[in-house]
């Protein structure tokens, strides 16, 4: 099972466009500020994308529910947050939206973040770890499985069907 990890490098492709863009003046919009937001959503998109499926797929699939509502409220408190320390630098220069500097100090706290939960991702994710779990987890319900069947009574109607 390889790992790939394009996703968060074309978000940050993007945000990086976005960083230098000096606010997108004349044809720097379309040349930063247009394919920093195309670049940057496509990558944050497959980012999700990945992540959702790679904590569903982490977990017994009875458990895949309740890792889904997990993966969504951790997202969304970390929109909160997020979205908060923006609002924090933004204001930070005079106060006045309309001046680039404090767009350009959430970007680069976006980036920053991103790289932060990267090194992390790196340094602690360990995809056999989570390989070798699973197939415990899978063996375990086997075995459970087998217990079931063995304590139904021969006339019972799931006994037949197997």
């Amino acid at each position: 099972m390889g790992v790939c990890y394009p996703r968060p490098t074309v978000a940050g492709v993007g945000l990086i466009l976005l960083i230098f863009s000096q606010g997108g003046n004349g044809n720097d919009y379309w040349r930063f500020v247009f394919t920093g937001f195309v670049i940057g959503s496509f990558g944050a998109i497959l980012t999700f994308l990945a992540l959702n499926v790679s904590i569903v797929q982490a977990v017994p699939p009875q458990a895949s529910g309740v890792a889904g509502a997990l993966l969504q409220v951790c997202l969304q408190i970390g929109a909160v947050i997020g979205l908060s320390v923006q609002a924090g630098l933004y204001s930070r220069v005079n106060n006045d939206l309309s001046d680039w500097k404090g767009s350009q100090f959430g970007f680069w706290f976006i980036f920053a973040w991103m790289m932060l939960t990267g090194l992390i991702i790196l340094a602690a994710y360990r995809p056999e770890k989570s390989v070798q779990v699973l197939e415990q987890l899978q063996e375990e319900q086997q075995q459970q499985d087998v217990k079931v069947a063995e304590k139904a009574p021969q006339g019972d109607v799931t006994s037949q069907m197997a």
